[in-house]
């Protein structure tokens, strides 16, 4: 390679949105995380781009709790979505929404009927070591169950009156479909006594921070 080839290949990069050549001096960096787990990586944006400028399905959405760019959509399958909407239609990615999930259960609005009068399995692809060590055990009448409509109504209502008697509860996905009408999901409960148990000393450093260990295709877990 010519000296001159060098110097040209040092001084352009690819633009991470349009691909096109640019002159390095002319692009801005910017942290991009595959996935809410996944490690970061730096990615050169030309003037022109910006991360969700394709509003595609797999363009990076900023998360409103860690502040991190992460992809909207699961690489290794094409249709897990990683981020959730709060009450308020903010933007939480699943890592942040599974640590405050884990912390405080569910909200008893997950499981009530929508405007039509239908239930819709509300949760998410969780880990069963997280749920273990956060201290929810699997419910023994609710464990891997095939999602239909009239299974829907009948999880709804046996979620929604575990946490009316001081329960917190969780739905752990699995290999569910993209529609939510296909696959199995699994109820988490945690009783009363253990909700209110302190943690022992021992357990503080472990239980700081957010889950970010895991790698993107969790979701397959059995």
């Amino acid at each position: 390679m010519s000296a001159a080839a060098i110097i040209d290949q040092k001084e352009h990069v690819t633009c991470f949105v349009c691909e096109e050549q640019v002159e390095k001096n002319a692009t801005d960096t910017e942290t991009v995380y595959d996935s809410p787990w996944s490690d970061s990586r730096d990615v050169s944006l030309c003037e022109e781009c910006h991360l969700n400028d394709d509003n595609s399905e797999f363009s990076y959405w900023e998360c409103n709790v860690c502040n991190r760019k992460i992809c909207q959509r699961n690489l290794g399958n094409g249709y897990q979505s990683w981020f959730k909407h709060s009450p308020d239609d903010e933007l939480i990615c699943c890592a942040c929404y599974q640590e405050d999930r884990l912390k405080n259960g569910q909200a008893e609005d997950d499981f009530l009927p929508d405007h039509t009068g239908c239930h819709h399995i509300q949760g998410d692809f969780y880990d069963d070591g997280d749920l273990e060590k956060a201290g929810f055990a699997k419910h023994s009448d609710w464990r891997h169950k095939k999602v239909s409509q009239r299974l829907a109504a009948d999880y709804c209502n046996a979620a929604y009156q575990m946490i009316q008697n001081d329960h917190k509860v969780i739905t752990q996905y699995r290999n569910l479909s993209i529609f939510g009408d296909e696959g199995y999901v699994t109820m988490w409960t945690k009783k009363p006594e253990q909700i209110n148990k302190r943690p022992r000393d021992d357990d503080d450093d472990e239980s700081q921070g957010s889950p970010l260990k895991r790698a993107a295709d969790q979701g397959d877990n059995e």
